[in-house]
């Protein structure tokens, strides 16, 4: 039995389907290990983190019609868990500088001994994500300069984590920019 190949053009919508089904996977290639890890003790039940995530972007993420398709980078869930977000997240972009500053809340359902929060930032061109160090929830701010960075469109989350990077909270956006 041999197979044909289907005679039929694919309608707008099919072609605007695999286009959004075919950025998603490059946006989450590089990140695929990561989200393993980053949504392992949301206790998904009936799907693999990576189909969770696939799901939620094509779903809410991805805004416009071919060929003009973007991500709104503000949609996009790259943590799922227990620990705490951070309160009053805030951010101040100024002489090159991003700092992301927060309140350390005392008043935490759960005990959260040594929480430490992480920065990740998109470099879209490169299709890059770069994981800046870690510091303790308690330093209430974290700061990265734009030279290290290239030019380009950027994208920044926060998200908290145990020491072993085995607990997570949910990751917060905090802001999408043009390096020039």
């Amino acid at each position: 039995m041999s197979s044909k190949k289907n005679q039929r053009t694919a309608s707008e919508k099919a072609l605007n389907q695999r286009a959004k089904f075919a950025m998603v996977a490059g946006f989450l290639k590089p990140l695929r290990e990561f989200l393993k890890k980053s949504f392992n003790d949301k206790g998904l039940e009936f799907m693999t983190s990576s189909n969770y995530v696939t799901s939620q972007l094509l779903r809410n993420a991805i805004v416009g019609k071919l060929p003009s398709l973007t991500f709104d980078y503000s949609k996009v869930e790259l943590s799922k868990g227990m620990i705490s977000k951070l309160m009053d997240l805030t951010h101040k972009n100024d002489d090159g500088k991003i700092l992301v500053n927060w309140v350390d809340s005392e008043f935490s359902l759960l005990p959260e001994p040594d929480v430490n929060v992480n920065m990740i930032v998109y470099l879209e061109e490169k299709n890059q994500f770069l994981l800046v160090p870690n510091v303790k929830r308690s330093a209430k701010g974290i700061m990265i300069t734009e030279d290290k960075l290239g030019n380009g469109r950027i994208a920044i989350w926060v998200f908290c984590s145990n020491p072993e990077m085995t607990k997570f909270s949910d990751s917060q956006f905090i802001l999408e920019k043009v390096i020039s």
